[in-house]
C-alpha cells in the first residue's frame, strides 16, 4: 500500500506529522510519498525555506519518499495544482491520497460531483462574465446547483476544503481512493494559536520575525539552525521588478491567467508604481484577486508560458528517500508511468525539448530562490545537493 500526499510542508509542522500519524493508523504498514512543491508555492510566493531542508524534515518524521512538485504547476491554481500531484501520484503507483480538510469527506464528494453537471461550465461562464472573480464565480455556480445552500457555503469557505475538491476531481479519472484527515485545532492561515499546533502562515510569521515561538509548533527533531537562512518573497523586489520592466504587452497575454484585458491593467501598474505591494494593490479587483496576481508575478519572473503549464507533468523529480521508499522508486520504475529523474545532470538524456525546458523552470526557481533568502548564496544547488537517503 503506497500513500500519497501533495503538500507544501512551509515549514513542516506539527499539524503534517498529525496528518502523517493519522494514515500510519488507517494504513499502518503503507508506505508514504511526499509530492512537495519546491521553492516557490501556491500562493505565489517562496517557501520560507529551502527545499532540501524541508524534505529532510518529512523524511526525519516519517515520510519515506520526497519527490518535487515542478513549480511551473505549483505556482499555479488550486486546480492545476491538484491534477498535476495526481498526475505524479499515479506515475508513483499510489493508492491512496490523503489530505487535510475542515469538513467530513462526503461534503466534499458531493461539491466535486457537481463540476460533471451539464450545466456546470454555462453557469461558471455566466458568472465570470458577470466580472466576478473565478473563486467567486465557482462559489455562486455551485450554490445554483445545490438546494442545501448555508451547509455547502460554509464547505466552500474552507481553503483546505478547496484543494480536498479538487483533488477528489482529479482522482476519480484514476484507481487512486482518497483519504480525508479533518485539521486538528487551528483553522487554514489562522493566526490563533492553540496547544501545540498553528497554521503554517502563523509560523511563518514568527519564523521571519526572528521569534523563537515558532519550536512549540513543529516537531521536537527539527534542528534550529535550518531556519537561520530563510527566506522571503520581499528580498525579490528588485529582481521582480527588473524583469516586469522588461516585458512586452505580448510577453504578458501569454502568461498564464491573464486574460480579458487583464495585461493593460499590469501594464499601466507597472508604468505608474515602484513597488510590488503598489503594483498588486492597483491591479487588485473582486475579479482579479490578491493571490491570482501574486502567482502571475511569478509566472512573469520565471516566464511560463500557458502553454507550458497546460503540458502533463513529464517527470519525477527525487529529493530524497529511505529504504520503504527506494522500493516505491523501484516498483514505479517497473512500471515507466513517468521518468524519474535522481541525477539533475542526466536530465537532457531523459525528457524531450518541451519537457526539458519545464525541468529547466525548477532549476531557474532554486537559482532565484538564493536571491530571497537572508543570506545570498551561490545557484546551481540542484546540480551539487545529494539526494537525501536515510
Amino acid at each position: 500500500m503506497t500513500v500519497g500526499v501533495i503538500c507544501e510542508f512551509n515549514p513542516f509542522h506539527n499539524g503534517h506529522k498529525y496528518l502523517l500519524d493519522k494514515i500510519k493508523e488507517k494504513y499502518p504498514d503503507s508506505k508514504i510519498v511526499a509530492i512537495m512543491s519546491g521553492n516557490f508555492v501556491q500562493r505565489g510566493d517562496v517557501a520560507v525555506i529551502d527545499k532540501f531542508i524541508r524534505a529532510k524534515q518529512a523524511l526525519l518524521n516519517g515520510f519515506d519518499l520526497v519527490v518535487e512538485l515542478p513549480a511551473v504547476y505549483a505556482v499555479s491554481s488550486a486546480e492545476i495544482f491538484a491534477k498535476s500531484g495526481v498526475r505524479i501520484a499515479e506515475g508513483l503507483c499510489c493508492d491512496v491520497l490523503a489530505f487535510g480538510t475542515e469538513n467530513d469527506i462526503d461534503d466534499l464528494r458531493e461539491i466535486a460531483t457537481l463540476y460533471q453537471n451539464g450545466d456546470f461550465k454555462k453557469l461558471i461562464k455566466n458568472e465570470l462574465l458577470s466580472g466576478k472573480s473565478y473563486p467567486q464565480a465557482l462559489n455562486d455556480t455551485i450554490l445554483m446547483l445545490t438546494s442545501n445552500n448555508s451547509k455547502i457555503e460554509q464547505v466552500l469557505k474552507g481553503s483546505n476544503n478547496i484543494l480536498a475538491i479538487e483533488y477528489l476531481k482529479a482522482i476519480s479519472k484514476t484507481s487512486i481512493f482518497p483519504y480525508a484527515v479533518k485539521r486538528k485545532s487551528v483553522k487554514h492561515d489562522s493566526d490563533i494559536t492553540k496547544d501545540k499546533f498553528a497554521s503554517a502562515s502563523a509560523i511563518r510569521e514568527l519564523i521571519l520575525n526572528n521569534s523563537d515561538e515558532y519550536y512549540k509548533f513543529i516537531p521536537e527533531n527539527t534542528d534550529k539552525d535550518e531556519f537561520l537562512n530563510t527566506a522571503s518573497i520581499k528580498n525579490l523586489e528588485l529582481p521582480l521588478l527588473y524583469k516586469l520592466r522588461t516585458m512586452t504587452k505580448e510577453d504578458f497575454i501569454n502568461l498564464p491567467d491573464v486574460s480579458e484585458g487583464l495585461e493593460n491593467r499590469i501594464l499601466e501598474a507597472i508604468q505608474n508604481y515602484n513597488s510590488i505591494k503598489e503594483i498588486i494593490k492597483f491591479i487588485k479587483t473582486k475579479r482579479y484577486t490578491e493571490a491570482r496576481i501574486r502567482r502571475i508575478l511569478i509566472y512573469a519572473l520565471f516566464s511560463i508560458s500557458k502553454e507550458m503549464q497546460k503540458a502533463d507533468v513529464p517527470y519525477i523529480r527525487v529529493l530524497g528517500f529511505n529504504k520503504n521508499g527506494e522500493v516505491i522508486l523501484s516498483n514505479a520504475g517497473k512500471k515507466n508511468l513517468l521518468p524519474i529523474i535522481s541525477k539533475v545532470s542526466q536530465y537532457k538524456n531523459i525528457l524531450n525539448c518541451n519537457e526539458q525546458k519545464i525541468f529547466e523552470k525548477d532549476l531557474l526557481a532554486s537559482n532565484i530562490y538564493t536571491l530571497a533568502q537572508s543570506k545570498i548564496s551561490g545557484c546551481n544547488k540542484d546540480f551539487y545537493n545529494q539526494i537525501i537517503k536515510l
